[in-house]
């Protein structure tokens, strides 16, 4: 089974006494990401993994990880939520993207959750992550989508882009 694959590789690799970074890791945490459809318990089964081999995880590991919770369907919106959380608490910096994940799991999850996405633009804004258009169009997103849809704050959302010319 594609399980015991990760597994038997990282095995394979202990056997052999190559050396496993945090770029082996990372990248078969985003092959769980890619998969079809994506498998973001394999994936964070990986990160696990990776702990207890004492490997330091990094942004891109993590936001790689992120990415699986946010385009599963539904989409795992407080899973999202959680891996951030565990990335600040470890002092691991998120950047835009991991934050537009975060985002595109509120906007996309059953049911849609517009408050949540704008509140992760916002945190984005208070520590100093770039926020960009592709940032904005979620949150705008997740109120067009929202039941009932909310246009009057995706048209304040589209306001506020225009006073903030991020790009």
């Amino acid at each position: 089974s594609s399980d015991v694959c990760s597994s038997d590789l990282i095995k394979m690799m202990e056997e052999r006494d190559i050396t496993r970074t945090c770029i082996t890791y990372t990248s078969l945490i985003s092959a769980w990401a890619n998969a079809i459809p994506a498998q973001p318990r394999k994936a964070e089964e990986v990160l696990r993994r990776m702990h207890e081999d004492g490997i330091p995880a990094n942004t891109i590991t993590y936001t790689s990880l992120l990415k699986a919770y946010a385009i599963v369907s539904p989409s795992m919106p407080d899973e999202a939520e959680r891996l951030l959380a565990e990335m600040l608490s470890k002092n691991i910096l998120p950047n835009t993207i991991t934050f537009n994940s975060v985002i595109s799991a509120y906007a996309t999850s059953k049911p849609v959750r517009p408050e949540q996405a704008e509140n992760c633009l916002n945190r984005m804004e208070q520590i100093g992550v770039k926020v960009d258009t592709v940032s904005y169009s979620s949150v705008i997103f997740a109120y067009a989508n929202a039941s009932p849809s909310r246009p009057e704050d995706a048209e304040r959302l589209l306001a506020k882009i225009g006073r903030a010319s991020c790009r």
